[in-house]
């Protein structure tokens, strides 16, 4: 309501900017409320309103171009959230808007990230991080290195997720960010079991898990408790694994991505104990919901983890069958180094 009269009042001043700052407002409550059709409007109306006026403010023009593709992006339409940030930013650094266009990049690798295109999500986190680095601003700068350590990561990468992780911790913790530090240490202890490292694996884990329960974290938590589980499963603590897993059961109304993500650490903690069945319809049911999702990164996973289980039940044609998928699954995604510790498994 005091959006709609202050709109009132700034169409009749016939002030251009003040409407449009107005309709971001509008747009950006209603997508913090998950109503992205009735922001899209907002944001929309915003452009049509600098399109029908005289003002040439290509950093006004930028800041509409980035809230539609934020809007589009968070929706899941990709390909429409891509192509308008990707002219956001243009328009954006031509303007030397610097925390406009960190933000902007951000959000274009997430974009990437999730159409996987994870080198291009690694240059626009570049971009945002060059962008923060000149600006000073400390926080969105460790955000954006977490994320960069990420991409390395599912890119199988890890030494330079390591790399990036150091990097991120050591500024948080310069600046005091207890937020920041879990996050990173998080991302550390899941590279170390990765790259076998398993001590200072199950290490980092202990020391970041209170950390998170400190500071209220609940779907961090669970993440570190699944991830702590593997990590025991592999020190050969089965039993451990089983009791930190089923510690976090997800309950039915769960988003399918964390469905999914639960059963395939149950898949293989099934597998470790030598019950190939048990893995298998477990795994089968997570295969769907990753492919529904169309997560290929997931699906390679599933798929790798499906030939074992397979196998492991006696059904060596079926498992070299899903060997074979997996691999046109590899050649899908263009990047794979991730995937060898399921591969070798398999």
């Amino acid at each position: 309501r005091l959006i709609d009269e202050a709109l009132r009042m700034l169409r009749a001043a016939d002030d251009t900017a003040g409407i449009v700052e107005a309709l971001f407002v509008r747009g950006e409550t209603q997508r913090f409320k998950g109503y992205n059709d009735e922001a899209l409007a907002a944001f929309h109306e915003a452009r049509d309103a600098l399109r029908s006026s005289d003002t040439n403010d290509p950093h006004l023009v930028g800041q509409v171009l980035r809230n539609i593709g934020i809007t589009h992006t968070l929706g899941g339409e990709l390909d429409a959230g891509i192509d308008e940030l990707e002219e956001a930013r243009r328009l954006l650094e031509n303007a030397g808007d610097l925390k406009g266009i960190g933000s902007t990049c951000a959000m274009l690798a997430k974009a990437y990230s999730q159409r996987g295109e994870p080198m291009l999500a690694l240059g626009a986190l570049q971009r945002a991080q060059s962008a923060f680095e000149r600006a000073g601003n400390t926080y969105d700068l460790w955000m954006t290195l977490n994320n960069t350590g990420m991409v390395y990561y599912e890119l199988g990468e890890y030494e330079q997720a390591l790399a990036v992780y150091e990097r991120g911790l050591r500024l948080v913790r310069g600046t005091g960010s207890s937020m920041g530090e879990v996050y990173i240490i998080a991302g550390m202890a899941e590279t170390y079991r990765m790259m076998a490292r398993l001590d200072e694996s199950l290490a980092t884990y202990e020391e970041v898990r209170p950390m998170a329960e400190g500071l209220q974290l609940p779907h961090l938590i669970i993440e570190l408790t699944e991830g702590m589980a593997l990590t025991r499963l592999g020190l050969g603590q089965g039993e451990a694994a089983a009791q930190l897993a089923r510690s976090v059961k997800p309950a039915e109304h769960d988003p399918p991505g964390r469905i999914a993500q639960h059963a395939m650490v149950q898949a293989q903690i099934a597998l470790e104990r030598g019950d190939g069945a048990a893995a298998l319809k477990l795994i089968d049911g997570a295969w769907k919901l990753v492919e529904d999702a169309q997560n290929v990164h997931d699906m390679a996973i599933a798929s790798f983890l499906r030939a074992r289980a397979l196998y492991d039940s006696h059904q060596p044609r079926k498992a070299m069958a899903e060997i074979e998928r997996a691999a046109r699954l590899c050649e899908q995604l263009g990047y794979k180094r991730f995937l060898r510790p399921y591969a070798a498994r398999a």
